[in-house]
């Protein structure tokens, strides 16, 4: 049978096991690894390895093994390799030197963590693909199923096992396919890593500028009876305002929630923003109040008449009082309004990858003394360490007939003949009434060479326990605890202790009609193990024609067989008759008369 077995151990890692990556950054791609930037530290750096490959021991050996066995009782195969998810060290040497090229002050920080799949995940984080593996192949090709944990060798110096043992067939296919550049064995992984990812972005900007200018000149002058004025006003408004509203959402793309509801938020600032800005009573733009020009009242007028001439003198032009004025007015007023708004939302993605590494191609590449510890062809026949000897032991054929009426199960205890050097080999089997009617009282126990020059290997001693069902006790061959039957042969038919007597039951039923008889109950007795016991019942029913019954039985050699038989009648009672002995193998059953069945029957 072969199993296929997959373990893995996880040490301790030097990164940071909770780094993100920065998504938006890209991936650089460096001698085909791929390398990401860390999401807080723009220096920082982690590579992902390419595929998983067969890992190394600390002598630097490839930790691989392949193995045919060709003749013996067991032909076959064995196949066990570890492999990791790592870079060689050489080449992560040459990833930084060409990262601190193409990025001056950057380090590699180490691989990039990355996260098994979760339990729902379809696909699962470790996978063999192989013909010669295939659990699902046909069952006259492969007799096992393979076994996984589905764990994947994900950390920097975890490792993961694979174990099968193979039929000569798929020991032969796999050897040869590992000669080639391509064998038939492939590691699937699938992981996850965190990045972090900026999915919404949005910047509004506003701006808003408004300018008055107000120019005025007044030019005055009066002398006398003269009076000359000129004026000049200019009064100018200009007003600019600019909105831009920029924005990323990419959310649904990562399938991520807008819980903050930003997309709203900009809705609602860009609707206020447009009305503070564009709102000419209160808001950005409000027109400044006007300047005044020089008014006409602040320009002295002609002289005032004194008290004695506004009594005695009569109408008359006064003069202006002398005023020469030249004012000039220039105001500037630069009014400036501006918004800044920058909405972003972060978090953190899982991000899928997937790899296959195929496990060969480095048959040739190695050297003949590697060559031949991870391939390995081994002669059975020719190998004294590992030759074996199978014996089966099965239930006789006339043993196995009415063995449950009789015995709950029959054991071996089976050993290797002790010579006071080489360590015990032992086997308990166990032979139940079950297994006994369904044909498959078969056990074996086998016997190792482990190098022994002579063939005094083969031989064995054994000890066999039937156990009788009830209070039957247990009979052993031999018949003490401390002795043993000897064997060298690869077959024991296990005969039963007991003598085995078939019995021929026949019956008129027509006869039991007549007699008002329903039915007639036949039991069988002898000794086991020294006591008397019932062996069998016989039940023989007025409705069936002419019944035949062969009830078997197994009793102390040498011991009588009685048997006695109760009638029940129609009206519901019963009459057993006195027990008889057996002459010879034939019962043949005929009621007694009306009148003892109505004298014995109660």
């Amino acid at each position: 049978m072969r199993h296929i077995l997959v373990s893995m151990a996880v040490l301790l890692i030097s990164v940071d096991a909770f780094a993100a990556v920065d998504y938006d950054a890209g991936i650089l791609t460096i001698e085909g690894v791929q390398v990401f930037q860390d999401a807080d530290d723009p220096m920082a750096f982690y590579y992902l390895p390419q595929y998983p490959r067969v890992s190394r021991n600390e002598a630097g050996e490839l930790q691989f093994l392949l193995q045919k066995q060709i003749g013996g009782s067991a032909p076959g195969g064995l196949f066990h390799t570890l492999l990791e998810f790592t870079l060689d060290e050489e080449v992560v040497e040459r990833i930084q030197l060409e990262l601190e090229q193409r990025r001056p002050g950057a380090t590699l920080m180490g691989a990039l963590p990355l996260l098994q799949p979760k339990a729902d995940d379809a696909v699962g984080g470790f996978r063999v693909i192989s013909a010669t593996l295939d659990p699902n192949s046909p069952p006259d090709r492969l007799t096992g199923r393979v076994i996984t944990s589905g764990a994947a060798p994900l950390r920097p110096g975890s490792r993961v096992a694979i174990a099968s043992k193979l039929s000569q067939a798929d020991a032969t296919v796999l050897m040869d396919s590992m000669m080639g550049t391509t064998s038939d064995l492939s590691v699937a992984i699938r992981g996850y890593y965190e990045a972090k990812v900026e999915p919404y972005n949005a910047v509004v900007t506003a701006e808003m500028s408004t300018i008055y200018q107000h120019r005025s000149i007044v030019d005055n002058l009066t002398k006398g009876f003269t009076k000359r004025e000129a004026r000049r006003v200019v009064d100018e408004l200009q007003q600019d305002g600019v909105i831009n509203v920029q924005a990323y959402d990419a959310t649904d793309a990562f399938d991520i929630e807008d819980e903050a509801n930003l997309s709203r938020i900009l809705d609602v600032v860009t609707d206020k923003l447009i009305e503070v800005m564009f709102d000419t009573e209160t808001g950005w733009s409000k027109t400044p109040a006007p300047e005044v020009v020089l008014a006409q009242n602040q320009i002295m007028g002609r002289q005032e008449k004194g008290w004695f001439g506004k009594i005695f003198g009569g109408p008359s032009d006064e003069p202006y009082y002398t005023d020469d004025q030249y004012t000039i007015k220039n105001i500037e007023n630069i009014r400036s309004n501006s918004f800044y708004l920058n909405l972003s939302q972060t978090t953190l993605i899982r991000v899928p990858f997937d790899t296959t590494g195929n496990i060969g191609g480095f048959y040739d590449a190695v050297s003949d003394e590697e060559r031949a510890k991870m391939f390995k062809i081994v002669d059975l026949d020719g190998d004294t360490d590992i030759e074996q000897l199978q014996v089966q032991f099965a239930l006789d054929g006339d043993a196995a007939v009415g063995f449950g009426n009789t015995f709950n199960f029959v054991a071996v205890n089976a050993r290797r003949k002790p010579d006071g050097e080489r360590d015990a080999q032992t086997a308990n089997l166990h032979l139940l009434a079950s297994e006994a009617s369904s044909g498959q009282a078969m056990k074996t126990f086998t016997l190792s060479r482990e190098g022994d020059p002579t063939d005094s290997w083969r031989e064995y001693e054994y000890q066999v326990a039937w156990s009788i069902r009830g209070d039957g006790g247990t009979i052993r061959q031999p018949g003490h605890v401390d002795q043993w039957l000897s064997g060298t042969d690869s077959i024991i038919a296990l005969k039963s202790p007991l003598t085995r007597r078939s019995i021929l039951v026949l019956a008129d039923t027509a006869e039991f009609r007549k007699k008002n008889v329903v039915a007639a109950v036949l039991q069988v007795m002898s000794e086991v193990g020294g006591d008397i016991r019932f062996l069998s019942e016989t039940r023989l029913l007025a409705s069936e024609g002419d019944p035949t019954k062969e009830p078997v039985v197994y009793h102390d050699p040498g011991a009588s067989v009685g048997y006695r038989i109760i009638w029940h009648t129609r009206d519901g009672k019963r009459a057993s008759a006195d027990p008889r002995l057996l002459d010879g193998n034939l019962i043949n059953i005929v009621p007694p008369s009306e009148e003892w069945l109505e004298e014995n029957a109660r």
